[in-house]
């Protein structure tokens, strides 16, 4: 997939992907800048995350680096008011084809990365299979509502398929953008 660029613009996966339709880069933190004088660091990133495309790419990266690409890992991206990327955590690293993970594990995360006012979720798929599992739909679900109680709205959770793929080719599914399940924001 292609970097980022101006809003409404579209992204589209090489061939070699094995991702055909376009992807729309107006994601679930919609389009938003980053702040003046904030750029990208080590853990503390200050980037904007302006599209599922880029959150892919990002925790395909982070796990990438971790040489974790064969373990499900689960990752809590934190945003400010304005859309602002605070920070992202992987909160848990699970097994082949599992990662146990709670609302509370993702909140306690989130409410820690301080000024955090809204969220999106990630976890990738080591099978390279980004399509959600009926357990990862129900997880939404209940982080959505747990998000309704605490005041932090789930903007989206994006499944990532991590098999062996390049950097430029992460394969990814955005639940919102499918509509399997009701986001707040």
């Amino acid at each position: 997939m292609q970097g980022g660029g101006p809003r409404g613009r579209r992204l589209r996966a090489s061939p070699a992907c094995g991702v055909s339709r376009p992807e729309r880069e107006r994601g679930p933190v919609g389009g938003a800048r980053p702040p003046r004088g904030q750029s990208r660091g080590d853990k503390a990133v200050k980037a904007m995350l302006d599209n599922p495309a880029a959150v892919a790419r990002e925790v395909h990266a982070e796990l990438k680096a971790q040489d974790r690409l064969q373990q499900e890992a689960f990752f809590v991206v934190g945003l400010d008011t304005r859309n602002g990327l605070r920070a992202m955590r992987m909160i848990c690293v699970g097994t082949l084809d599992r990662c146990p993970t709670h609302p509370r594990e993702v909140f306690t995360a989130a409410l820690k990365m301080g000024g955090v006012a809204r969220i999106i979720l990630a976890h990738n798929h080591p099978s390279g299979d980004p399509s959600p599992s009926p357990q990862d739909i129900t997880l939404t679900r209940a982080m959505v509502e747990a998000g309704r109680v605490l005041g932090i709205a789930v903007l989206d959770h994006i499944v990532v398929g991590t098999d062996d793929a390049e950097d430029a080719c992460v394969r990814w599914h955005s639940l919102r953008e499918s509509g399997m399940v009701e986001f707040d924001g």
